[in-house]
């Protein structure tokens, strides 16, 4: 019968596949393929292998979360409206000539010399008025409406702890605009805005604070008593500031892997604290000498005495460090635990570690009823304000501690068992039972581990998973999978692909370790200053990086060139740490790819790199030569980021590896489920994680990378994912281990020894079946995405031509943008800045220096005074639009994607073919149909017959210079749509240089015989009539 080994290689959009039996006469190739299909998260290829790819329902959660957000605003200030006027603070029939009437009434009674300043800011004025004497009825409905425009940050004590990086940005923008309002010696935020000049300084842009506008509100109606009485106020300050609560995520909890019908419990529960604490001390391992052994149940009792203790051993996180849990359990000389070398920390019971940071050695004398208590008040409290209140009066906690604790974030992860199933196995888990053991004995055999004829629906699966990219690709492995066990049977064996380094040898573990602990001698050393120039006593690792950061920039801020003091980096919130290149794009989080900025300028950047941020500004220069003087070894590296133009694309950067990892480990699990576990009842292993460097390098052994290059590895055609599939099916534990043992110098020599492992008859038939190699792609029919473009357009200005007008900033302009500017006024003061006299004059590079906005234009007035920015201009553009909306809604669009070509054969009157035309769906019309219940497209038409319909990602063979190929199709459209050969994996432009891009018309595939067909995994074609 022989051996089955099933070869699987994931990737992000990809799963290669490779059957291999194997007998006493030798190794055959039964099938292989790739399956094809789009990445679990929207984006270019360019933008998800630089992480920046994002999950598909992102953009329209986003758009919905926006559209609640302008309906809840609206409604506010229409209550706030209605409010106003039946208290007389405004007229009746309220509009916005209303608002333009009452503020040029104030812009009269303004000096002519200073209605070019205040003219912007007069709302603001209204605002600053309110606050000395009693305003007009009317006037005073103008203050408080422009008040309730906007209304700050409001702090939520929960949400700031779990993103206190954002949170610590916003709190030091709110602080510098404190400290602004202080020094000018305004009473409130409206008054401090009605002495800025917008031209000089932008009002729009700055973090404000809810209680800012509270403040406001506040002094205003104590002033204004005589229009305003205290119920009136009750009822404006709820108007205004009413906040909804957040909507509760308990839905989004998982189940228990014991009892599915329960959600998981939360870490932030004394059971769960325990059952982590037993749990990793029943799996706790000593090694000494080589040997390992358990813990002795002495040991074992002293090591969860020293983990739901209450004592300074565990540091602010709850962990306490491994030397130290050694030491209190008493191992002897030479031994330790045998946890990896990454491994320093141990989890404690964290809820008994802010207990005693809370009340210190009392804190073991409190019943479980008042620790309760105490929790709840944490875990229910949100404004910090009213948290410390509570700690110090009610907890009689002093101003230290009740601070050290506020600060303090109770955990937010979850137990993989219910509240049921913990209460059910803590006393068995207490007396040494290990978690395996109790499954087994209380017959709670979990999903994973019964064996299925055929793997379940991922979702049906018991496995826990929220990332998109991992999701996606387990789906489709599935159909492969299944699809190969219903026609050949269940596999021997399972191989998959663990994207993940070799291990390291002895030498370079040895300078691994060297430098690991000359890093922590100069963290002590910093430590040290820190504490004589400062006299701070809690510093944390984020303050020694800074320090690192500091040294090595000279306390100048590159970006800036600002200088810094020791105290002014660690305190306040002036200086922070940076990534150069962004860590969302990069995911490098090292300290090659960290500086520090200014937090001003760390705004501006935002996510991009400092050339995109800065290139075209006229200090560009000055930073770089800045970055030219860092101290260090990074110094080089550094300046090579802060000039990278462009952040290429890696096709294994490490978010990619991360997921193809975490990939590779959830389908073992997956995968187990064929067998009822990675080890079968029999106490045979069926499934095996590969390691990639392994295969990498058998691979070139076998001749794999021969069979689609010259012996290097090819990636622009799909059948490499099968190559490697197969290469992952040779792969042999055992085989594993010996590469892992090499030296450089035998793998040198292992590559020259190809007929060692693989024989030439194997290479020589996988080359054979090279033509019969499957590439299959995931067809995706699915209505969804955006309807129309986003972009709203003016009505037609050229009597049917479709002329419209659209705004674009400047520094989005082309050259031949300038030519088609509306306003001929606008346009000659561009024309001016540029230096020409003739938009045709203009180039791209001239534009560049748009790029810096201290480079718009201004227009002047008579007098030659600049009265305001160029930012955007109207340009025309010929756009075919359709209206969407009634009336005030109504608005021109641009349509969307186009969602499906339909291909009809025109008919001569004899009833043959003689030519094909097609019709156009776009996805906005399908959906609309779809609502309706209606055909995408009417079959039956006099004279025609219909053939097929095209769709991204449909199959087509077709006869082109006399010779059949199958294609994808790419993309659809009139009078062109796209396609490309099947197995081509190469980019859209590096197919059209190749001419392997395909842009037929109906005619041309008529001409060229075009057929539609269904593929399965196995490549096996079915032709389609749909």
């Amino acid at each position: 019968m022989g051996m089955l080994t099933l070869g699987l290689d994931l990737g992000i959009s990809s799963v290669g596949w490779a059957l291999l039996k194997e007998d006493y006469s030798g190794r055959e190739l039964v099938a292989w393929g790739s399956r094809i299909f789009e990445a679990g998260v929207e984006g270019s290829d360019n933008e998800i292998s630089t992480g920046k790819g994002v999950s598909r329902c992102a953009e329209r959660r986003l758009k919905k979360a926006l559209r609640t957000q302008y309906l809840r605003r609206r409604t506010r200030k229409k209550e706030l409206i209605d409010l106003l006027i039946a208290n007389g603070l405004l007229p009746e029939n309220v509009d916005s000539e209303f608002f333009t009437e009452i503020d040029n009434r104030l812009l009269m009674l303004i000096s002519k010399e200073e209605r070019a300043r205040l003219g912007h800011v007069l709302p603001y004025l209204y605002r600053k008025m309110a606050l000395d004497r009693v305003l007009d009825k009317h006037e005073l409905g103008r203050a408080l409406y422009h008040l309730a425009q906007r209304r700050g940050y409001l702090s939520n004590r929960k949400q700031d702890l779990k993103d206190q990086e954002t949170t610590g940005i916003v709190k030091s923008k709110i602080n510098e605009l404190k400290l602004a309002i202080e020094e000018s010696g305004a009473r409130t935020l409206g008054e401090y805005f009605s002495m800025v000049d917008p031209e000089e300084e932008r009002i729009r842009t700055r973090y404000t604070e809810r209680a800012m506008y509270q403040d406001e509100f506040r002094k205003i109606c104590q002033t204004q008593r005589k229009h305003i009485s205290e119920e009136l106020e009750a009822k404006l300050f709820k108007a205004i500031f009413f906040q909804r609560k957040l909507k509760s995520c308990k839905g989004l909890v998982g189940k228990c892997r014991v009892y599915p019908e329960r959600r998981r419990c939360s870490l932030a529960t004394m059971e769960a604290q325990l059952f982590r604490i037993y749990d990793t001390v029943s799996n706790l391992r000593v090694v000494c000498k080589g040997q390992v052994r358990s813990l002795t149940d002495d040991e074992r009792l002293k090591a969860v005495e020293v983990l739901n203790g209450f004592s300074d051993l565990c540091n602010k996180q709850g962990k306490v460090a491994l030397s130290k849990l050694q030491k209190a359990i008493g191992l002897g000389k030479g031994e330790k635990f045998s946890l990896g070398d990454d491994e320093k920390e141990i989890y404690a019971n964290e809820l008994h570690n802010i207990l005693y940071r809370a009340f210190g050695d009392k804190a073991a004398l409190l019943d479980d009823q008042t620790k309760e208590r105490f929790f709840n008040d944490l875990r229910s409290i949100e404004k910090n304000e009213v948290l410390h209140k509570r700690l110090t009066e009610y907890w009689q906690l002093s101003e230290e501690k009740a601070a050290e604790v506020s600060s303090i974030a109770l955990p937010d992860k979850y137990s993989a068992f219910s509240l049921k199933a913990l209460r059910e196995m803590l006393p068995d888990l207490q007396n040494g039972v290990r978690l395996s053991d109790w499954l087994r004995l209380n017959n709670h055999t979990l999903i994973a581990d019964k064996e299925f004829d055929l793997l379940p629906l991922f979702e049906k699966s018991g496995i826990e998973l929220r990332n998109p990219i991992v999701h996606r690709v387990l789906i489709e492995m599935r159909r492969v999978v299944n699809s190969i066990v219903e026609r050949y049977g269940k596999p021997d064996r399972i191989h998959v692909e663990l994207a993940r380094d070799l291990k390291a040898t002895n030498e370079e573990r040895q300078k691994i370790d060297a430098r690991n602990k000359q890093r922590e001698k100069e963290r002590a050393a910093i430590t040290r200053r820190i504490i004589e120039e400062t006299g701070l006593e809690k510093i944390s690792r984020n303050d020694i990086l800074k320090v690192m950061l500091a040294d090595e920039c000279d306390f100048t801020c590159p970006y800036s060139g600002k200088r810094f003091s020791m105290s002014e980096l660690l305190n306040g919130g002036l200086v922070h740490i940076e990534h150069i290149i962004p860590y969302s794009r990069s995911f490098d989080d090292s300290f090659a790819n960290k500086t520090l900025c200014i937090n001003k300028l760390n705004a501006q950047k935002s996510n991009n790199t400092p050339y995109e941020a800065f290139g075209n500004s006229a200090d560009y220069p000055e930073m770089l030569e800045r970055v030219r003087h860092f101290k260090g070894i990074y110094a080089e590296r550094k300046l090579e980021l802060f000039k990278l133009d462009k952040v290429e694309p890696s096709d294994f950067l490490e978010r990619n590896l991360n997921d193809t990892r975490y990939a590779s480990k959830l389908a073992m699990q997956y995968l187990a489920m064929l067998y009822g576990g990675v080890v079968d009842k029999a106490g045979k292993r069926r499934v095996f994680a590969i390691a990639g460097g392994c295969t990498a390098l058998i691979r070139r052994a076998w001749g794999g990378n021969y069979l689609l290059g010259e012996g290097e590895k090819v990636r622009d055609d799909h059948r490499h994912h099968a190559v490697d599939a197969m290469t992952i099916a040779l792969t042999t534990p055992a085989l594993v281990q010996e590469v892992a043992r090499m030296t450089p110098e035998r793998r040198r020599e292992f590559e020259k020894k190809t007929q060692h492992f693989i024989d030439s008859n194997f290479y020589q038939q996988a080359k054979a079946m090279l033509e019969d190699c499957a590439v299959s792609h995931h067809v995706v029919n699915k209505m969804r995405g955006a309807l129309h473009k986003e972009t709203i357009y003016s009505q037609d200005y050229s009597n049917g031509d479709s002329i419209r007008h659209e705004r674009v900033e400047l520094n989005a302009l082309s050259a031949k943008d300038i030519k088609q500017i509306v306003d001929p006024a606008v346009k000659n003061i561009i024309l001016d800045k540029l230096g020409v006299a003739n938009d045709y004059e203009v180039t791209d590079a001239m534009l560049k220096i748009f790029g810096d906005k201290a480079n718009y234009p201004q227009m002047l007035d008579r007098n030659g005074n600049a009265v305001n920015t160029i930012k955007k201009v109207r340009i025309s553009r010929r756009v075919q639009t359709r209206t969407i909306g009634k009336g005030d809604g109504k608005r021109e669009v641009a349509n969307g994607a186009n969602y499906i070509l339909a291909i009809f054969a025109k008919l001569n009157a004899q009833g043959e073919e003689i030519g094909w035309e097609g019709e156009v769906i776009t996805l906005m019309d399908a959906v609309q149909k779809k609502q309706r219940k209606e055909p995408l497209f009417e079959k039956n038409r006099p004279g025609m017959k219909f053939k097929f319909s095209l769709q991204k990602g449909d199959i087509v063979k077709i006869t082109k210079d006399g010779e059949e190929q199958l294609c994808i199709i790419r993309g659809v459209s009139l009078p062109q749509f796209s396609c490309c050969p099947i197995k081509d994996a190469r980019k859209q432009q590096d197919l059209k240089v190749a001419h392997c891009w395909y842009t037929p018309t109906t005619t041309a595939a008529f001409n060229w015989k075009m057929q539609k067909y269904n593929m399965n995994v196995f490549g096996e074609l079915q032709i389609a009539h749909d």
